[in-house]
């Protein structure tokens, strides 16, 4: 099994199929995660797919070229397929929703059309059509979303990787979002070394709540954890919500002063 936090090795080698996240806490970050999880997939042969916004789209062909791939010639030998997300949103939308018909009917054409020719082999989709209705503060679209989105990935057998761009160390972030993040995805991965986020986190909880010994121990062994594979330390602000939340803005604060 992938060690989350060894997000190099998980976007290098995804399994079939697979829907695996990055949490992105800006730009830069998120051009760096998905850009080389479409580097990776152009070097073995594989058609990407990628449906972002503008902005995103700029970053990942810049990371691309960085990485010594050029990413017209790859669209030109149609290896690599790019698409807005804004137009997909808005093409996908029914009463301010995500309508499965239409998201699987559009996903379905440009995967088969990716798989269609015999150079290439499996196939990678990166998106962000999450990310937008996150943005927008439309949950019950994300959800709904996600839920669609792994369902394509499985039946196609996809490798699908979302970027999500989030704070990780906001107290709101903890009130829905990445519960319902983990819930759709094998694994929530970072985009860059978190070392100092992790540090921080350990001392913060150290702080509020003390050593995770005796009966919070317990208390942590008994918890349920979430259903995918998150690094340590975001398992441990989950459980520290969920088992103590009259601590937890504490927690959220003092890790967030230790970042500086």
């Amino acid at each position: 099994m992938l060690d989350p936090s060894n997000w190099r090795d998980a976007l290098r080698e995804p399994a079939y199929p697979s829907h695996l996240l990055q949490i992105c806490q800006d730009d830069d970050m998120l051009a760096a995660g998905a850009g080389y999880f479409v580097a990776e997939g152009l070097r073995q042969g594989q058609a990407v797919i990628l449906t972002g916004t503008q902005v995103h789209l700029a970053g990942i062909r810049g990371v691309l070229r960085r990485l010594g791939i050029d990413p017209e010639a790859a669209e030109r030998n149609e290896q690599l397929f790019v698409g807005d997300a804004h137009e997909a949103v808005r093409a996908v939308m029914v009463n301010n929703l995500p309508d499965r018909a239409r998201f699987e009917a559009i996903a379905s054409e440009a995967i088969l059309k990716a798989r269609s020719d015999p150079r290439y082999r499996g196939v990678r989709w990166w998106g962000e059509m999450s990310n937008i209705f996150h943005q927008l503060g439309k949950k019950e679209a994300v959800a709904l979303d996600e839920r669609i989105g792994d369902d394509i990935c499985r039946k196609h057998n996809v490798a699908l990787l979302c970027s999500f761009q989030i704070d990780r160390l906001d107290a709101s972030s903890y009130d829905g979002a990445m519960q319902t993040l983990c819930q759709h995805h094998e694994h929530v991965m970072p985009a860059a070394d978190d070392s100092r986020e992790r540090t921080a986190v350990n001392r913060a909880i150290e702080d509020v709540i003390g050593a995770v010994e005796g009966r919070k121990l317990e208390s942590l062994t008994a918890w349920k954890p979430p259903q995918c594979h998150m690094e340590p330390w975001q398992v441990l602000l989950l459980w520290v919500r969920d088992t103590m939340p009259e601590r937890f803005p504490a927690v959220m604060s003092a890790a967030r002063a230790y970042t500086g």
